[in-house]
């Protein structure tokens, strides 16, 4: 994990930072009530075809409100029979108990590792940018963009890489978009967020515990007002991170921001 953890920035009077991180244990307590807590998160390559499966203790709301063709949807409000059937059995075969997260182990070579910071700067660069000189961002995000393929061509499996270019496609959208953020009125649907989801997606299907990955995530739900899903991964930020011994100031920060959207309190 790098030093300095990649922010959402929102409109002004909104700016805000997501410093989101990942965690499996138990719920957080809000108003008396338990809130759902990550369980897991599993990948599968089929051939051509990649799933990823998230495991919550609880149902987390998550809108189709950017439907593609990578993502299914089953609607059992008006069942066909074989599909009840399918999902009888496979309830009936499933364990018992939750899902463990895997451990996970990377190697690092430091060559790697002053690559993942010196595009973690040119990305943190970009947000500085859009908030200080917005006419200056562009050129920043091209050099973000040269920076990670040059690593990426490298290193081409590292999962951090993949991470940060899911941050990049998320800064696509707002160098896009910046004038909507700053009104409130950012649209939900756009091929930058899809990008973006999906790189965080191939990141957590490696090392479901990546912070940044979660942060990431988090950040695209939020714009593409899936804001539920947003408190989730961002209580599960908070958790991690207590259960590390590591305050996260910033997620607990946005806490606030996304209970302005979802009706909760910041835990």
């Amino acid at each position: 994990m790098h030093g300095r953890i990649p922010r959402l920035v929102l409109a002004a009077p909104l700016a805000a930072v997501l410093a989101l991180a990942l965690s499996a244990s138990r719920p957080f307590a809000m108003g008396g009530a338990e809130t759902p807590a990550l369980r897991s998160i599993s990948s599968r390559l089929d051939g051509a075809i990649s799933t990823v499966l998230i495991e919550a203790s609880e149902p987390v709301a998550y809108l189709t409100s950017q439907p593609d063709p990578l993502t299914l949807f089953v609607d059992l409000r008006r069942p066909r029979p074989e599909v009840l059937d399918r999902l009888a059995r496979q309830l009936r075969d499933a364990p018992s108990g939750g899902s463990q997260l895997t451990p996970f182990a990377r190697g690092v070579e430091a060559a790697l590792g002053d690559a993942i910071a010196e595009i973690t700067r040119a990305q943190f660069a970009v947000l500085d940018l859009l908030v200080d000189d917005p006419a200056g961002a562009p050129s920043q995000q091209q050099q973000a963009a040269d920076l990670l393929a040059a690593a990426r061509r490298r290193w081409p499996l590292d999962s951090e890489l993949v991470n940060l270019a899911g941050y990049h496609a998320k800064n696509d959208y707002l160098l896009e978009h910046w004038d909507a953020v700053q009104a409130g009125r950012w649209p939900a649907r756009d091929p930058r967020l899809v990008d973006s989801r999906d790189r965080f997606f191939e990141s957590l299907g490696v090392d479901p515990r990546n912070p940044a990955a979660l942060n990431g995530l988090a950040n695209t739900l939020l714009f593409q007002r899936e804001f539920d899903a947003a408190a989730f991964f961002n209580r599960s930020s908070i958790e991690a991170a207590r259960a590390q011994g590591v305050r996260y100031d910033a997620a607990e920060q946005d806490a606030a921001l996304i209970a302005r959207f979802v009706g909760d309190q910041p835990p």
